[in-house]
């Protein structure tokens, strides 16, 4: 978990963020299952459109449990990344499970992220935990294919009958 949430804070330093919404809201019942809560229940509720060379290459939108909220200032949001600005609160992360697929454009999007309506985009959602295993964090987030590359290093492990691969390092790199 340190090297993907390391590999996360060092593309977040490359681009700039801006912080398009930032308040409690009833939270709805994708982010409330990932994040271990009743649907309605309030939470912090932030929408950042993150940028490389001025042009956008994600839009983030992330709950946090309300209780964490005065950690997660809009000013600090648009200064570091929300991970940071966790640890920094006292916040041990642990563990994440995230997907990766695909999905097309909506029209909420497009405009933000300067792709034409139906267009493919990656769509990431990732619940990240912290050490106790509490979740602390439910992101999806939108992101430009052409602007990013995912890498996982793969070793071979296991006896010559039931050898399997094994994850390694991942990185991310924003282009």
């Amino acid at each position: 978990m340190q090297g993907l949430l390391d590999n996360l804070i060092a593309s977040a330093a490359q681009t700039s963020v801006r912080l398009l919404e930032h308040g409690l809201q009833p939270c709805p019942a994708e982010a409330a299952a990932g994040l271990s809560m009743a649907e309605g229940q309030n939470v912090l509720r932030t929408v950042r459109l993150r940028s490389y060379r001025n042009k956008p290459v994600s839009l983030i939108t992330t709950f946090v449990p309300a209780h964490m909220s005065p950690l997660l200032t809009p000013q600090d949001l648009e200064q570091k990344p929300m991970l940071s600005l966790l640890e920094q609160g006292g916040i041990r992360i642990g563990t994440a499970e995230q997907s990766v697929s695909s999905c097309l454009t909506d029209a909420a999007a497009a405009p933000l992220l300067e792709e034409p309506l139906g267009s493919a985009l990656l769509s990431v959602v990732r619940v990240v935990r912290d050490v106790d295993g509490y979740p602390v964090q439910w992101l999806h987030g939108l992101y430009r294919p052409h602007c990013y590359d995912y890498r996982i290093a793969l070793t071979r492990a296991g006896e010559a009958t039931a050898r399997i691969w094994l994850a390694g390092d991942i990185a991310t790199t924003v282009r």
